[in-house]
């Protein structure tokens, strides 16, 4: 309850007005950025929006950029038959250069689209792994997700794409089981941490210069190098904390 509780006030507090309708759904080229990296940013509106300013957030609602694009309706590319595996195609909206000068975390365009920053360094104490694949797994948008129950005819797919927005139920129903902890960890201050997604933890030198990861939220959906790596910096004598529900319970493929 408290999680659920931090971030319904997260969202209702950063919503500005008029920005709460100017994205009707949304998603990103990744799921987690470098420095310097250019990302790409597709975006489907409620109506023609020209000269749009669009904010970006931290996890916990402070404003940190913002950017002024040509927005516009869009649909589901007629070409894609199955977009829950062959992904939505939308026309990218915007293109965002990531500054040097963003922490690494989560970060939210109209808290609508979201994303995550890399620590340039890599040298954090602590790394937090974010459960993209699981959310990836129950996302349901285009008509169906890994699962029956919200899949479309209840015949589950047995592949799922990043490249297409999260569904509204997904949205709170799988992300707000993160998002307390982040909230309340980057609250904190005195540590040294950095955020990466599942699809990161394929390469240990993402993870190799800290002392301790933490698996947060719903951490289903693991490949078989992630957990080859999670082991190695384990045995290596290094520490983890396993703060997430049904782990490492199913090996995914890319």
């Amino acid at each position: 309850i408290p999680s659920v509780l931090i971030f319904s006030f997260l969202f209702l507090n950063t919503v500005r007005g008029e920005t709460i309708s100017a994205i009707t759904d949304g998603y990103m080229d990744k799921i987690s950025y470098n420095h310097g990296e250019e990302a790409k940013i597709f975006v489907n509106a409620s109506s023609v929006l020209p000269n749009k300013k669009l904010y970006l957030h931290t996890v916990n609602g402070l404003v940190v950029d913002s950017v002024i694009a040509n927005l516009a309706p869009q649909s589901i590319a007629p070409s894609k038959g199955m977009p829950w595996i062959e992904g939505y195609d939308y026309s990218v909206s915007f293109t965002y250069k990531i500054p040097n000068n963003l922490r690494s975390g989560m970060y939210y365009w109209e808290t609508q689209i979201y994303f995550i920053v890399k620590s340039l360094s890599k040298d954090a104490d602590i790394t937090i792994i974010y459960p993209s694949n699981t959310e990836a797994a129950y996302n349901e948008s285009g008509g169906k997700s890994l699962y029956d129950f919200n899949s479309i005819d209840t015949l589950r797919s047995f592949c799922v794409s990043f490249l297409r927005p999260h569904s509204h139920d997904n949205f709170f129903q799988e992300k707000v089981l993160s998002d307390g902890f982040m909230q309340w960890f980057y609250s904190l201050s005195g540590y040294s941490v950095q955020l990466i997604c599942d699809q990161d933890m394929d390469d240990y030198n993402e993870i190799k210069k800290s002392k301790i990861i933490v698996v947060i939220g719903h951490s289903e959906y693991w490949t078989r190098a992630a957990r080859l790596n999670f082991d190695e910096f384990v045995d290596s004598g290094k520490d983890a904390v396993i703060l997430s529900g049904n782990t490492m319970w199913w090996q995914a493929r890319y």
